[in-house]
């Protein structure tokens, strides 16, 4: 009778340690889940708040904020009645700033189709907490070196825009970070992407297009000046 009744409360016990572990998982699992989510809704926002800091510049203090294309519209008819060799060299950065944006669109692309998609109710990947998939196109199929190339290209083409005004120069956002002292990566690709889930992918690649918007602005404004 003892032996059954030991038995009895080892299973008791067992089943309630496991209700308490499974709770757990789920509570984990829920909050991963929100925090993922929230990664991708900021990745959303970011270009519009970029670019609407970008606005109050020299140009407009105190104004508004505006779209990349409001402030486009804006500046670049200030810009032609100054300089029209600035106002050529104002649309090359515009294409260029374009291609560097629609690449990363086409980068995340990829990313959410092979990692199974976009959600068609969310219209998220459905892949969001994929880590293998990630790192296998941007490390090593080599796409986070044509990432860093591009940037690194970008902002040459930014500085030189300005001139590489000192004042200026501090508002072209857009550049390759250090890896940090602490950091065990020898690389920088590995260092921004070497095991990121998607859903922290995403959000990187949108900060670059948001970093890419603002620093056009910077340039647009300084030829408006």
């Amino acid at each position: 009778m003892k032996r059954c009744f030991s038995l009895i409360l080892i299973i008791c016990l067992s089943g309630s340690l496991f209700a308490q572990s499974s709770r757990k998982k789920i509570q984990a699992l829920q909050a991963e889940n929100d925090s993922l989510h929230l990664a991708l809704l900021e990745c959303q926002l970011a270009s519009e708040k970029a670019v609407q800091r970008a606005s109050a510049g020299a140009l407009f203090p105190g104004g508004p904020s505006f779209t990349r294309q409001e402030l486009q519209d804006k500046l670049l008819p200030v810009i032609k009645v100054k300089s029209a060799e600035n106002h050529a060299k104002a649309l090359k950065i515009i294409v260029l700033t374009d291609q560097f944006i629609q690449y990363c669109d086409s980068l995340k692309s990829i990313l959410a189709a092979r990692t199974g998609g976009l959600d068609e109710q969310t219209h998220q990947p459905v892949g969001a907490r994929n880590k293998e998939i990630p790192t296998q196109i941007l490390v090593d199929e080599k796409q986070a070196t044509v990432l860093r190339t591009r940037i690194e290209a970008l902002r040459a083409e930014y500085l030189s825009a300005i001139q590489n005004d000192p004042i200026v120069a501090p508002k072209i956002v857009l550049f390759v970070e250090p890896i940090s002292e602490g950091s065990s990566a020898k690389t920088w690709e590995d260092y921004k992407f070497k095991n990121m889930p998607l859903a922290a992918v995403f959000p990187i690649l949108g900060k670059y297009q948001s970093d890419a918007k603002a620093s056009e602005t910077a340039v647009l404004q300084f030829f408006a000046q």
